[in-house]
């Protein structure tokens, strides 16, 4: 049970990290185009 568990835990923890990082990428990008957008 704990181990099922246990591997849950790190799968849902690992998921989250790469949407986290997706968002993150995501608004760095969107930053980049409203300075170039500027710029212009």
């Amino acid at each position: 049970m704990s181990c099922i568990f246990s591997f849950t835990y790190l799968l849902y923890l690992h998921t989250g990290l790469r949407c986290f990082l997706e968002i993150q990428k995501l608004h760095h990008m969107e930053k980049r185009f409203l300075l170039i957008e500027k710029k212009i």
